[in-house]
């Protein structure tokens, strides 16, 4: 016999910190979580939305597979000249479905991105036996009382967790010290951004890579 789990939230009970640890909201940046949605902006985003080509997806990709133990990811999409309020997170997968309401963060002047709650990305990780995640997003202007939508992508769940180390660079981010290549890491064990400098002493065989182009001081934020 097998249970399927739905989970139904307005907003998150628990929220991630406000930003002041390594990595900003919840580790990942952004402008944090919404609120909860209220009834009104509930009953726009369960009906009829209205699509539009510039809605799309800018991060995660298309086809993403994710390691386990790892962060809930920052989902950034384009809106175009839209303004909304409120949107509406569906995940599916096989024994697991989570709907999730949020209001614009409080912080962000655009509905432009939201992570995925800590607890549903566990849920999501640990129920998945290797079929896809079915991503859908969807979004309410409440001053046109319409919802719009939805954008959707199709992910995969890995079936063992991250090891080791990985390195990537930050172009030009206005949260270096300087606007030039930098080369972090994230670091499993920790399931967040290092310092470079701290990266590089894990693995001296990275020393000299990007030399040209990489500071040691590090993006204190995503």
């Amino acid at each position: 016999m097998s249970v399927k789990l739905i989970i139904v939230q307005m907003g998150d009970p628990n929220p991630p910190d406000a930003g002041g640890g390594t990595g900003g909201f919840g580790g990942v940046g952004g402008f944090g979580e919404g609120a909860a949605a209220n009834a009104s902006q509930v009953g726009i985003l369960n009906g009829t939305p209205t699509a539009d080509p510039v809605l799309t997806f800018l991060y995660p990709y298309d086809k993403t597979v994710w390691p386990r133990g790892i962060l809930a990811p920052l989902m950034q999409w384009e809106v175009g000249t839209y303004n909304f309020d409120a949107m509406y997170i569906h995940l599916t997968e096989k024994n697991y479905e989570y709907k999730g309401y949020f209001q614009k963060p409080a912080f962000a002047p655009q509905l432009v991105n939201h992570p995925i709650p800590q607890s549903v990305w566990k849920q999501l990780a640990s129920s998945n036996e290797g079929e896809d995640v079915s991503v859908s997003l969807t979004f309410s202007d409440s001053t046109q009382n319409k919802a719009f939508g939805p954008i959707n992508e199709t992910w995969k769940i890995a079936g063992a967790p991250l090891k080791g180390t990985v390195y990537y660079n930050s172009y030009g981010r206005t949260s270096c010290r300087t606007r030039t290549v930098r080369s972090l890491a994230i670091r499993a064990s920790a399931a967040q951004r290092w310092r470079f400098a701290e990266a590089r002493r894990a693995r001296s065989s990275w020393r000299g890579r990007r030399r040209a182009t990489t500071r040691a001081a590090a993006c204190a934020t995503p």
